[in-house]
């Protein structure tokens, strides 16, 4: 078994320990020692990451009790000094903490029972039995929760046999033998737990519950702690600032500002959307009137920067309102479209079109008989030309 140091003191970054066992697992090597205080993943924390003797360890996980470090390189030496990456170690430290505190706050507030929690590298989520919850009532715990941590009450690991527990008032029954390790907030909250924790809860320094979601009939909580709480805030703020002065309102009017600008951009769309079909409409019944004069059944046009959705439209009309087959495309920059339509009662094959088309350069594209759509990238003087005279040839 690895003595683990993190148990009697979560705040050692350093330790001097010896090599036992190293092994070769694919390309991963992993280190055991005797001693240790890196975390490894378990309990929902994710593990500690550092160094040993300068090599990183970026990887710690338990195999039968015994402690193993995924490192990157080779050790030169059965005696190592080993470090932790602190920052990332009291970052879980407050979430960790935090999450007692949150399932502390639930339990005290609404009599729910925490069901699991996982504290990612990003966000922490704690799962509780509740079918639903109210902002109200999430507001109510998050409160508790943050009074809690404003009262800096202790917090303190110990050890205890399992026919102590009867004594004891614990959130959550262990599921585990032997010696028991508890993890007490101070008349708050009591609960079995390996893993690493603030000593008092003014470290943690703020919880915020940022969302929610249904989960095989539950609900599970998304949270920040500590550092990433403050900073979640800061982002919050910053983004505030940059609504005050793109709409040039105070906070208090951001969301009446954002509710008339909905209401404007969506009479535009309408609006939009209504001088698109005029242009449609107008430029169908101009093409079949060239068409008409021109004694064609046809109708060829290139309109150059537009939507090819309303290009699309327009063949469409074509061959609803006027009975004509249409060849329209649509130049861009660097690029151009091709819709190919015609009633169903015509006999071309536009498919074949298309096949002819890729013999003259490689084009994406694809539809049926009667309507065809392509993309092409380089010049399509030579696709004009094909598609007029493949439409002289139909008779047209």
């Amino acid at each position: 078994m690895t003595e683990r140091l993190y148990y009697t003191n979560s705040y050692q970054t350093e330790f001097e320990s010896s090599v036992e066992e190293i092994r070769q697992e694919g390309d991963k090597m992993f280190v055991r020692l005797d001693k240790t205080v890196f975390y490894p993943t378990s309990g929902g924390q994710m593990h500690d990451a550092g160094w040993l003797n300068g090599v990183p360890v970026v990887d710690v996980v338990e195999r039968e009790g015994m402690i193993w470090h995924e490192i990157t390189g080779k050790l030169s030496s059965k005696n190592v000094v080993g470090k932790i990456n602190w920052e990332r170690r009291f970052d879980f430290m407050q979430q960790h903490t935090g999450f007692h505190v949150l399932a502390g706050a639930f339990l005290n507030q609404l009599s729910v029972e925490t069901l699991s929690s996982h504290l990612g590298e990003e966000i922490s989520t704690i799962d509780v039995k509740l079918a639903s919850v109210s902002e109200d009532d999430v507001a109510g715990v998050e409160m508790l929760a943050n009074q809690v941590i404003a009262e800096n009450r202790t917090v303190k690991a110990f050890w205890v046999n399992p026919d102590e527990l009867s004594h004891v008032t614990l959130r959550k029954m262990p599921e585990v033998t032997g010696k028991i390790r508890l993890v007490e907030i101070e008349n708050f909250d009591l609960d079995p737990c390996g893993g690493t924790h603030v000593r008092q809860t003014g470290e943690v320094q703020l919880i915020k519950v940022v969302r929610w979601e249904k989960l095989r009939g539950n609900l599970r909580l998304y949270f920040y702690a500590g550092k990433r709480a403050i900073q979640h805030y800061r982002a919050l703020w910053q983004m505030t600032r940059n609504l005050n002065r793109e709409l040039t309102a105070g906070e208090e009017e951001l969301l009446e500002r954002v509710r008339d600008l909905k209401a404007t951009l969506k009479s535009q769309k309408r609006e939009i959307q209504g001088l698109k079909e005029f242009w449609v409409q107008q430029q169908a019944r101009v093409l079949s009137g060239q068409a008409q004069k021109a004694g064609r059944s046809f109708v060829l046009n290139i309109f150059d920067q537009v939507d090819f959705a309303d290009a699309k439209q327009v063949a469409q009309n074509l061959v609803r309102e006027f009975n004509l087959s249409a060849a329209i495309f649509v130049r861009m920059e660097n690029s151009w479209r091709l819709v190919l339509a015609r009633p169903e009662e015509s006999a071309e094959n536009f498919r074949e079109w298309l096949e002819d088309i890729r013999a003259i350069q490689p084009v994406r594209g694809g539809g049926r008989p009667s309507w065809v759509e392509v993309l092409g990238e380089s010049g399509m003087e030579e696709i004009v030309k094909l598609i007029e005279m493949n439409f002289k040839k139909a008779k047209h």
